[in-house]
Formats: C-alpha cells, sequence, structure tokens
C-alpha cells in the first residue's frame, strides 16, 4: 500500500477507534484546558507529518498514557515497515514525551493482545488505539477500558 494511502487511512481509522479508559474519579472524560484547532480535518494528517506540532497545546493538558496495540508482525508487513515506526513519528512529533505513549505488538496471539490492554490500563493509559485480531479480542478490550471509566 502506497504511504500515501496508509497515512491517511489510519488517521480515520486511529481517530475512531480510540477507547478512553478514564481516572478513578468516577467522571468518564475531561476537559483540557486546550481547544481543538480550528483547522483540524482528516486532511491534517499526512505523511510528512507537519500538522503534529499544532496538537501539542492537547497533549499538555491531556492525562495519562496512549498505548497502541498492533495486532501481529506477520500478516501484514505494514505494522512493522509504516505504523509502528510512523506512531512513534507522530506522537513525538506531537509533543509526547517517550514515556506518554507506548507501542505492543500482539504477535497474532488473542491472550497477549488482552494482556497487553490490561497493562496499558494498569499503567495508566488513558486512551488505546487498538487494531484486534479479532471481534471477541476486541470486545473484551472494550469491556476492560469501559470497566475502568465506571471505577
Amino acid at each position: 500500500m502506497k504511504l500515501s494511502r496508509l497515512f491517511p487511512a489510519f488517521a480515520a481509522a486511529s481517530t475512531m477507534l480510540l477507547a478512553a479508559c478514564g481516572g478513578g474519579n468516577g467522571n468518564a472524560s475531561t476537559t483540557p484546558s486546550a481547544s481543538i484547532p480550528s483547522d483540524l480535518s482528516i486532511n491534517s494528517f499526512t505523511a510528512d507529518f507537519s500538522y503534529m506540532p499544532n496538537l501539542k497545546p492537547l497533549v499538555g493538558a491531556g492525562k495519562g498514557m496512549v498505548g497502541v496495540i498492533l495486532p501481529d508482525t506477520t500478516s501484514s508487513v505494514r505494522y512493522v515497515q509504516f505504523d509502528q515506526p510512523y506512531l512513534q513519528k507522530a506522537f513525538q512529533g506531537a509533543g509526547y514525551a517517550a514515556n506518554q505513549f507506548k507501542i505492543d505488538n500482539a504477535q497474532g496471539q488473542e491472550a497477549q493482545e488482552l494482556s497487553i490492554a490490561q497493562a496499558d490500563i494498569t499503567a495508566g493509559a488513558t486512551v488505546l488505539v487498538m487494531d484486534p485480531l479479532n471481534s471477541t479480542v476486541g470486545s473484551q478490550i472494550q469491556q476492560l477500558a469501559q470497566q475502568k471509566t465506571l471505577e
């Protein structure tokens, strides 16, 4: 897949697949003190990552960690050759410190994917971006995140 098609597709998917994991205060959401840039759109996310610095105020206003769970390294080389390095570059461009995001790969194992999600939530992830191996493990991860928002 060409990079020009991959990154916008990722951006669209990632904005739709974010699962909030909430805090421990009973409120499932918080309002950051920074506002979303008015010019932000799906077209803002390009292969050159030039828009990412515009998101730094949002990163600074947020809390918690972002956990990314990729499904495997064998079904598609894109997870290793494109997704992981481009996600890292995007997070860094937006101002995330290395300890504010984590990118893991489940190596094709459902139990590993679920375990990574549990570990991310326990470590303080307030956002999970996942590409589940199947709908069963995806639903299990979603339930974990929802349970955390109710605490």
